[in-house]
């Protein structure tokens, strides 16, 4: 088996009415259920070829290795957020007409001091980069039924100059270009210098454990879906068993990845889910399977995406091998960066992991914090701009591109009463302020 090493340098309000896809972003009919979420809730075109010449030392630097102890025990700090999608609207703003290239920068502005902030910074990147001439994400169903998404290559530049280190694309959109989409995207996030997993071009790669070499700390990194939009017989016969990593209910080989991580000697095991109900607040009965699987399986956290809302996180201890073992499960991250329609899809979650271990030995889960986040949407021209908020108990303290409306600080209050609420939990720390 080949493994891959890399080094690198560097969590519910019932909602009103159905949700949507929006392409106008916020809508007045949102603003009188801000107050719902102060109340306490109940839990329920860039070519890619040019990316290839840039180098690893184009990453923001990320070197902060912190010895503790003489037997050289060091810590390594891990960023995740959820779903990472832009739609038509976000699309047209970030062209520019008289260049034809797009920019998405002003999305992440006030984020780049939390994205640049951990060791790892991971994403799940929900879109693929099928290029220009495949076309990009259309308010329209080609197919019928859910959108087809693909964004500009931009993209991947901007996420990369945020912060972000690790992608993952194992999730419910992947396949909206086929075969082909998976392989350009794949390639287009290899060109950029970025870690991936999820889906994959060949057998071999499959097999390939992905683990994150930092501070001497190997991390092994899965991520699957439990959804995959009905593309997979729209595959190549030969590529339906590789190209996407799946949760299934009789096992699967996302458990033979985390073992293929234990076996190149990871230290502490990531797993991505993407899983459960799309805009919904209740954790499935499904979701605590596979959680515990993956837990039972080796995982040491468990991070979920998919239902495009923050749901709960909580630790679980499952048996192994060994003896009991606890391990955190954060069912829903929430959308990252979207252009969804009501409240909740609004709101993210940014979770920071310490890790504490002794390179060669077993890593152990030291420190969880948490920051809730908001997407808001401002007119900007004649589109609107998207930017991802910390919602912090000072908003003046972020460094928004745009100034903050009464609206803007109602739903930067709203957030983090909802996220404060539901995710805190014995373990779980609220991240420090500036």
């Amino acid at each position: 088996m080949k493994t891959l090493i890399v080094p690198l340098a560097g969590l519910a309000i019932l909602l009103l009415g159905q949700p949507a896809l929006a392409e106008e972003g916020l809508r007045e009919e949102s603003v009188p259920v801000i107050e719902m979420f102060l109340e306490e809730p109940e839990k329920e075109s860039e070519d890619p070829a040019a990316a290839s010449e840039k180098e690893e030392s184009k990453r923001p630097p990320k070197d902060r290795a912190v010895e503790t102890t003489a037997s050289k025990e060091t810590l390594v700090t891990i960023g995740a957020v959820g779903d990472i999608m832009v739609m038509p609207g976000q699309i047209a703003y970030a062209l520019d007409e008289e260049t034809g290239t797009y920019d998405f920068s002003k999305s992440f502005q006030a984020m780049r001091p939390y994205l640049q902030g951990p060791d790892l910074m991971c994403g799940n990147l929900e879109t693929t980069l099928a290029g220009p001439e495949a076309g990009y994400t259309e308010s329209i169903s080609k197919k019928g039924g859910k959108q087809q998404f693909s964004a500009p290559d931009a993209l991947a530049q901007n996420l990369l100059d945020a912060g972000f280190d690790v992608l993952t694309t194992g999730n419910n959109h992947a396949l909206d270009f086929g075969f082909e989409g998976v392989v350009r995207t794949r390639n287009v996030l290899e060109q950029y210098g970025f870690y991936t997993t999820g889906t994959y071009r060949t057998e071999e790669e499959r097999t390939e454990p992905l683990i994150v070499e930092k501070n001497g700390l190997k991390i092994g990194i899965v991520a699957a879906t439990q959804h995959h939009n009905g593309y997979i017989q729209d595959l190549p016969v030969a590529a339906r068993k590789h190209t996407l990593a799946l949760l299934e209910p009789e096992g699967g080989q996302y458990l033979s990845d985390i073992a293929a991580c234990k076996e190149a000697g990871a230290d502490f095991i990531l797993a991505f889910a993407h899983w459960g109900k799309e805009k919904q607040n209740q954790i499935t009965g499904s979701q605590r399977i596979y959680a515990d699987a993956l837990l039972e399986a080796g995982a040491d956290v468990v991070l979920g995406s998919h239902p495009h809302r923050v749901q709960e996180m909580e630790y679980r201890t499952v048996e192994r091998t060994d003896g009991p073992h606890p391990g955190l499960v954060v069912y829903s991250m929430g959308n990252f960066l979207s252009n969804m329609l009501h409240m909740p899809e609004f709101f993210g979650l940014y979770v920071q992991l310490t890790v504490r271990g002794i390179p060669g030995e077993k890593a152990s889960l030291e420190k969880v914090e948490l920051l809730p986040l908001v997407t808001l949407t401002h007119p900007d021209g004649y589109w609107e701009i998207h930017e991802v908020i910390p919602a912090l108990t000072d908003p003046q303290k972020t460094q928004s591109v745009m100034p903050f409306e009464p609206y803007d600080l109602g739903l930067i209050g709203a957030s983090r009463k909802h996220i404060t609420s539901l995710c805190l939990t014995e373990g779980v720390e609220m991240m420090e302020e500036p």
